[in-house]
């Protein structure tokens, strides 16, 4: 039997979509046969930003304000081995997380949990089966990574961090995004 794959790793990264800039943390080991296996949902909570900048970001301090919101938001979508967080976008004034999970009402059961003890937090959660991974395949597609030397392996910093609500331990290696990915189509916001 396959074991669940998560190695922690989180790829952090910045590009732009519509003219806006979009901040996205991945988990690029997330896809593998044993967690394909266990997790046939995706679930997905939106929160609003409640401070944004002219560009759709969240102001600096707001999001540095988010650190403990945001660490008990992805404990709350992974419940004790019951899903893995494997994206997070922020744009145009919101911040996006995606997981896989095994359950829908144990997962809207665990988020709504959380949303009431931070309930100044604007938050949607929605939850539908996806067991093919169809969501991250897509999106990994329309904003691809790769593989990449050990020796570029970096810290988060600078805009991506800020804006993205990156933690110190992120990084961009083993991973990378592709340059000049070929016009990607917009998920936010959407399951598909």
């Amino acid at each position: 039997m396959f074991e669940k794959v998560d190695d922690g790793t989180w790829l952090t990264g910045m590009t732009r979509y519509e003219g806006c800039p979009l901040a996205l943390r991945v988990r690029p080991s997330a896809d593998s046969a044993a967690n394909r296996a266990a997790f046939g949902h995706l679930g997905v909570v939106t929160h609003q930003l409640a401070n944004v900048r002219d560009n759709g970001l969240p102001e600096i301090q707001y999001n540095r304000s988010l650190e403990d919101f945001d660490v008990a938001l992805q404990f709350a979508m992974k419940g004790d081995g019951a899903g893995l967080v494997v994206l997070i976008e922020t744009f145009a004034g919101k911040r996006t997380y995606y997981a896989y999970v095994d359950d829908d009402d144990t997962f809207r059961a665990r988020v709504g949990a959380l949303s009431r003890l931070f309930e100044h937090h604007q938050l949607t959660v929605e939850c539908r089966p996806d067991a093919a991974w169809r969501f991250y395949e897509r999106y990994r597609k329309d904003f691809p990574w790769r593989r990449v030397p050990a020796r570029a392996a970096i810290p988060a910093t600078g805009e991506a961090r800020r804006a993205g609500g990156a933690c110190g331990n992120c990084v961009t290696a083993p991973y990378g995004f592709v340059a000049n990915a070929s016009k990607p189509r917009r998920l936010l916001g959407s399951i598909v």
